[in-house]
């Protein structure tokens, strides 16, 4: 009967159509095992460290100990909320995160591969790791809690992509419909992350570009394919974004979370007040992103000035009576990743808010590789690995100083915990209230490039010039669970006696006041020690 039944349903699942569909499907695209196995390899090595190596950065140590979830909605990222709540209750984490995005990261580019209407092959292959280690997947790796929300925020922006730019076939469904579905899957994607918006923008002008790139005949088909696909985009763009809002500041009122954060980003002024200056730094800092400037990643990577000059070139000779359209679209991929600048200041937004980036400079690197003379293949393949090889040393030297600053920071922690135990009497028993005055630099002056607003290789004792609460966070992360900060007003009362006392690490940083240990680690007074200032 159990065998009748299973044959049964098999043969029901079978009539469907739904199995031979989805194999159809694979066969069509040319989807294998093979190549989602070796891909999958390639992203593991790229996320090895956080793999690996458990890297408790700054704002990880406050997801570690929240039990509600709910500061994503406040955030307006209400996907992250669902990830964060019922798959990830402990996000500040290494190891499953990071194999999670790197899954994500895999199907994601499969789907971009065949939306660009490209076949796996070995270019296709060679310039995966491109996409894969570009620093700002560094910089989103940073925070935990981030990671497995923007990985499947990354995969609902390629399945978004591909449901808008598959290839006619048979069975996709009435235009509105469709149209309406990739809007909603963007609109999932925007609440895992809002900057994803701008990744689907980015990459359907690259697909733009890259079938352009491939036509043939008069000028006026590659504007008529430009201006279709802008006003489809920007369609789909338009009612993505309102479904996005609808449903963010719906779940807001239904679970009376106020919104905070992300309003913080956003200075329109800018764009009334001083629009010549702030288009002009945007233009620079772009600059300096795409020419590997170590302003923006602490260390030059000159092969990059080499990598988007020849990708330049390409796209020039390519159909050269197009070369102009074809330039303006680049212009557009590569300025699109930027957009939020304007309303947030010329370099403002983090690089973990520029994902598209790393799809950008893929795309690079695909343009790069397709012509096929062999003399050509030979030096674009030469500067693509350069490229290449320069981004993967500046993420080796990012580990480095983050090993560097974590373990720094790991013993600072538990050598004040230790002089403050000593001091305590030796009947004394349970927790000990805390306070510090004063912050440590941000960055320590090492040996080793940091990225512009990293996070990683930050001290807990210098962010926001020294926030009591990180602190006590952080250690009661490290298991010194004995300590708990200070009041406001009971700080404010023992400012005076930091005035006699030494920065730590000479003796007499530390010292005992009734039931309050005072721990003094910079000469300036931090905000919980200042008059009229409200600690954050």
């Amino acid at each position: 009967m159990l065998e009748q039944t299973d044959a049964a349903l098999i043969t029901q699942g079978n009539d469907d159509g739904s199995f031979d569909r989805f194999h159809q499907w694979l066969a069509r695209e040319h989807v294998s095992a093979r190549e989602f196995v070796f891909l999958f390899a390639l992203a593991v090595l790229a996320h090895i460290y956080f793999i690996t190596n458990f890297s408790l950065s700054i704002d990880d140590e406050l997801a570690a100990v929240r039990s509600d979830a709910s500061v994503w909605l406040a955030q307006g990222r209400f996907t992250m909320y669902a990830v964060e709540a019922f798959l990830f209750p402990q996000p500040a984490t290494s190891f499953s995160p990071y194999l999670v995005l790197a899954v994500c990261q895999v199907l994601a580019y499969m789907l971009f591969v065949r939306s660009h209407g490209m076949l796996p092959s070995w270019k296709s292959y060679a310039s995966f790791l491109l996409f894969a280690t570009f620093p700002a997947w560094w910089a989103i790796s940073e925070f935990a809690a981030n990671v497995p929300g923007t990985g499947l925020g990354l995969l609902l922006v390629a399945i978004a992509v591909y449901l808008q730019h598959m290839p006619e076939t048979p069975g996709r469904g009435p235009l509105a419909r469709r149209l309406g579905l990739v809007a909603f899957v963007l609109a999932l994607a925007a609440g895992a992350y809002q900057s994803l918006l701008l990744f689907h923008l980015t990459v359907s002008a690259g697909i733009a570009l890259y079938r352009s790139l491939g036509m043939r005949g008069h000028w006026h088909a590659v504007v008529r394919m430009y201006i279709g696909q802008a006003i489809h985009t920007g369609l789909v763009l338009v009612v993505a974004a309102s479904m996005y809002f609808a449903l963010n500041k719906g779940l807001q009122i239904l679970l009376n979370v106020p919104p905070a954060y992300v309003g913080g980003f956003v200075h329109p002024e800018l764009l009334r007040d001083v629009p010549y200056w702030l288009f002009g730094n945007i233009a620079q800092h772009m600059l300096d992103v795409y020419t590997g400037s170590a302003t923006v990643y602490g260390s030059a990577m000159p092969a990059a000035v080499l990598f988007m000059g020849m990708t330049v070139a390409v796209i020039a000779t390519v159909g050269r009576r197009h070369a102009p359209l074809h330039l303006l679209m680049f212009a557009c991929v590569l300025g699109a990743p930027f957009l939020l600048n304007v309303l947030a200041g010329p370099d403002a937004m983090p690089m973990r808010s520029q994902l598209a980036l790393s799809y950008v400079v893929w795309l690079c690197g695909i343009v790069l590789i397709s012509k096929t003379r062999a003399w050509w293949l030979v030096l674009a393949c030469t500067v693509l690995g350069l490229y290449q090889l320069q981004i993967l040393n500046l993420i080796s030297q990012y580990i480095a100083s983050t090993t560097i600053a974590q373990g720094h920071d790991r013993a600072i922690a538990q050598d004040i915990a230790k002089e403050i135990l000593a001091l305590q009497p030796a009947t004394a028993s349970g927790q000990v209230r805390i306070d510090f005055y004063g912050s440590r630099p941000i960055h320590s002056q090492g040996v080793y490039r940091v990225m512009s607003k990293s996070a990683t290789n930050a001290s807990f004792f210098g962010w926001d010039s020294g926030n009591l609460e990180r602190i006590g966070t952080y250690m009661s992360v490290l298991g010194v669970t004995q300590f708990v900060p200070a009041d406001r007003e009971t700080r404010r009362k023992l400012t005076p006696e930091f005035a006699t006392m030494p920065v730590w690490p000479h003796p007499g940083a530390i010292k005992l006041v009734g039931n309050v240990a005072l721990v003094k680690i910079g000469a300036d007074a931090d905000a919980g020690h200042t008059p009229n200032i409200d600690p954050q």
